[in-house]
């Protein structure tokens, strides 16, 4: 809006010098750059003309992307909104927990008092299920094979040991890039069993765990971090999560099997692991940097807007979360609207124009977003004229974020207060500093973003097409993630045929090579080509399977992932 606004002033201030030059006798005033004082009258009749011309032209400019808004608000409405900040919390149990806790998603959290006079608000993203350990120390010692990862474990709660479900460890990965990801493919590429070793005093309890395993978590399809993501395909939350909430993919899950038994009596045990994979040299590696109990959070919450007063002959309302906060408190989602009767004073639903069976509901709205010079777009509720008499009153329950402030305001371990449905038992604070929010792409890119989400599976075959989709969802802004893409140098499809255990398999096998000069690490090159495996398996049509196959040029390194049926159900 600012932009329009400054073009329409210079327009006014040079058509009214010229005006009055020509004219001094009759518009002598409009030459504001005359010796004598200028008239501060005529210079708010300007700025007000030039804000009315300044909204009339940006109006004139959004006039076809409104249409396009509207188709992707139903294709993938998150393309449409802002990335909120995202952060990672660490539960940590106290001594009196008897048994297995499971923390449920959407749990709130905020800090313990007001920074800048801003109360940040944050919400789980997945469930969390508490394991009564903690770990104590992590060290890892170069092998001639490759490395070996040796993590203790301490129990730190009371109760028997059978009421606590310790069939699934999982972990978060904490430090940078070339260690987080190094610690990925450690774990994730094992040459040995998984050995448990509860010292001298339990040596009947030591051994190797043949069933165990170690598997990417939060990976599946309903695992993405943003609530409006189950609304398009789940192969287009992976991508939007990988390069705007990475934390997301610093989770493994390490199933330990039927073969993990706990003696009676013990305090802690060791988890020995042998892989291929060495971490980068001069690493410090700690109990720090591998935690237990954390979730991903993401700056969203539930608010109730403002009641909108219905006007005759008025059909657009902005929609207002809190007047009182409404510098740092900002719509990210209107998920319900209902109206008072004027007569009868009950409630009813309104349904959403493009939601709409017949089209002939009495209460429809429209959604759109405007920029009217405000830190973030403004939502509006657009309502038909001739039903803008039924109702009194308008309220909206909305999906809420704080912008910029969360990055701003907030350093490691100040979200420390959970919400009213936080167990007694658990504590939680924040183990990394939240993220900053991400803008997203300008209507102007709308169309193409259409066109591109409507890409066949075998349009992926294209070096530019997958490109192309990938810096879709990457609003980051940061040089990795563009290195990443652009690492992107040939893509191959080749059709196969197998037998395998007597069924007869069809698929693609999708070769990719990668420039790994573009990345930190080979490991970061294993990390990025684990998601973009896990995205063919997501767009591919269920009758097909996959496999994928990286190149790493100068290298000549290899990876390949096993074969996959697709799991993409287009009806």
């Amino acid at each position: 809006m600012q932009q329009y606004f400054d073009a329409q002033m210079r327009l006014l201030t040079q058509a009214g010098k010229q005006f009055a030059e020509n004219y001094p006798e009759h518009a002598g005033l409009l030459n504001i750059d005359s010796i004598k004082e200028r008239d501060p009258h005529v210079e708010r009749l300007l700025e007000g003309v030039a804000y009315l011309n300044a909204n009339i032209h940006k109006r004139l400019d959004e006039s076809l992307p409104e249409v396009s808004e509207q188709v992707l608000r139903q294709l993938c409405p998150a393309l449409l909104n802002f990335y909120p900040s995202t952060t990672v919390f660490q539960f940590t149990p106290k001594f009196s927990m008897q048994e297995s806790l499971v923390v449920e998603k959407g749990l709130e959290i905020t800090t313990a008092q007001a920074v800048e006079n801003v109360k940040c608000k944050f919400t789980t993203c997945h469930d969390v299920k508490m394991l009564p350990l903690e770990i104590v120390n992590v060290e890892c010692h170069d092998t001639f094979e490759g490395s070996e990862l040796f993590i203790k474990f301490k129990w730190i709660c009371q109760g028997e040991k059978e009421n606590y479900d310790l069939e699934k460890l999982r972990v978060y990965l904490d430090g940078d890039t070339p260690l987080v990801s190094s610690l990925y493919q450690l774990l994730m590429s094992t040459n040995e069993p998984l050995t448990v070793d509860f010292g001298h005093t339990n040596a009947s309890f030591n051994k190797q765990l043949s069933h165990a395993s170690v598997q990417p978590a939060f990976i599946d399809q309903r695992s993405a971090l943003l609530p409006n993501a189950s609304t398009s395909h789940p192969g287009y939350a992976l991508l939007h999560d990988y390069f705007n909430g990475r934390e997301r993919f610093n989770f493994l899950d390490i199933f330990l099997g039927d073969q993990f038994n706990l003696p009676e009596r013990f305090d802690d045990f060791v988890l020995h692991v042998k892989s291929s994979v060495k971490l980068p040299p001069g690493h410090k590696l700690g109990a720090a940097n591998i935690k237990l109990n954390c979730v991903v959070g993401i700056n969203l919450f539930s608010q109730d807007a403002e009641p909108i007063r219905l006007e005759l002959n008025r059909t657009d309302y902005p929609v207002i979360p809190d007047q009182s906060k409404r510098h740092y408190v900002h719509t990210y989602s209107v998920d319900k609207v209902q109206g008072r009767d004027k007569l009868t004073a009950e409630e009813s639903d309104y349904t959403p124009r493009y939601q709409s069976v017949f089209g002939d509901e009495q209460r429809l709205y429209t959604l759109n977003l405007r920029d009217i010079g405000a830190a973030v777009p403004s939502h509006y509720i657009n309502l038909p004229v001739q039903h803008s008499g039924i109702d009194d009153t308008v309220s909206a329950k909305l999906t809420c974020y704080n912008g910029r402030w969360p990055k701003q305001t907030i350093r490691e371990g100040q979200l420390s207060v959970g919400g009213k449905d936080m167990p007694q038992l658990l504590q939680v604070r924040n183990v990394a500093r939240p993220s900053n929010y991400k803008t997203s792409h300008e209507s102007a890119q709308h169309w193409q973003l259409i066109s591109l989400l409507n890409l066949k599976f075998s349009s992926l075959a294209s070096v530019t097409e997958l490109k192309q989709l990938l810096a879709l969802f990457d609003w980051s802004g940061r040089g990795e993630n563009k290195r990443r893409i652009e690492s992107i140098t040939a893509v191959q499809s080749k059709k196969f045929n197998q037998v395998k255990r007597g069924i007869f398999i069809q698929g693609s096998e999708l070769c990719i090579t990668l420039d790994e000069t573009k990345f930190s690490c080979q490991a970061d090159v294993y990390h990025f080509a684990t998601m973009l495996h896990q995205f063919f398996i997501m767009y591919a049509p269920i009758n097909q399977s996959i496999q994928t196959r990286i190149e790493c040029t100068p290298s000549y390194q290899e990876f390949v992932w096993t074969i996959t049926p697709g799991q993409s159900a287009h009806i």
